[in-house]
């Protein structure tokens, strides 16, 4: 952090030696841009490759306005995070686990590099993170649906099904692929359900109630333009 607030102020040095971090007109792009993608479940308008269940999730972000839905999902990704490490620190000191727990949990790289582009990553992330505490505490029963919501969301969690494949556990396997298929089923059914009413509107979504209008075309979007929109509405 020092040596790029030096090369900013000091050496007047432009991206990328200024930041670890994106470009900081790009910031929170992924989370406003997929704010806008899922605001109506309109699978014509989603140019991102996620699975279905992906953007029933980002669409519970639309609930809220943009800013205090950035508020509240940047808090709730930190805030479990910093648990998360918490809990998982062997240490007898409170004091200790906290520090450890705010520094790896919270400060890390990986942490603040999500935050900063608001990715979707966070929230497969708690789904897993929830899936392996679950499991650490013998709540099989929440894992499954827990891992499935994961890997429905994005595959790569997928690894905690073959570790039950190498472990001979294969009940455990199906059940964690069964929930896969039915939040998968789920994403489809909640974005056919809006289909219809989406299939004849213009490539502008608009969202009065929210006082939000983004305009991202299928390809070459311009996330300038999606910002200058969002903030002057």
């Amino acid at each position: 952090i020092a040596y790029h607030y030096l090369m900013t102020h000091r050496a007047g040095a432009v991206y990328p030696m200024t930041t670890f971090l994106f470009r900081p007109h790009h910031q929170f792009s992924d989370f406003f841009v997929n704010y806008a993608n899922s605001a109506n479940l309109d699978p014509y308008k989603t140019y991102v490759n996620y699975p279905p269940f992906a953007w029933v999730i980002t669409w519970l972000t639309t609930w809220l306005e943009p800013i205090p839905s950035l508020r509240a999902w940047m808090s709730a990704f930190a805030i479990f995070c910093f648990w998360f490490v918490r809990r998982s620190i062997q240490n007898p000191s409170t004091w200790v686990r906290s520090l450890i727990a705010l520094a790896i949990g919270v400060l890390s790289y990986p942490v603040i590099f999500t935050i900063d582009r608001g990715n979707l990553e966070a929230q497969v992330f708690m789904l897993a993170a929830g899936y392996v505490v679950c499991m650490d505490q013998s709540k099989e029963k929440w894992a499954a649906p827990l891992l499935g919501a994961a890997v429905a969301s994005k595959f790569y969690p997928a690894i905690f099904v073959f570790s039950y494949v190498r472990e001979g556990k294969s009940k455990e396997a199906f059940r964690a692929l069964a929930w896969t298929l039915i939040w998968t089923v789920v994403g489809f059914m909640m974005e056919k359900s809006r289909s219809r009413k989406c299939l004849d509107r213009s490539s502008t979504t608009k969202r009065t109630s929210h006082k939000l209008i983004f305009t991202v075309p299928m390809r070459g979007s311009s996330i300038t333009r999606v910002f200058g929109r969002f903030f002057t509405s």
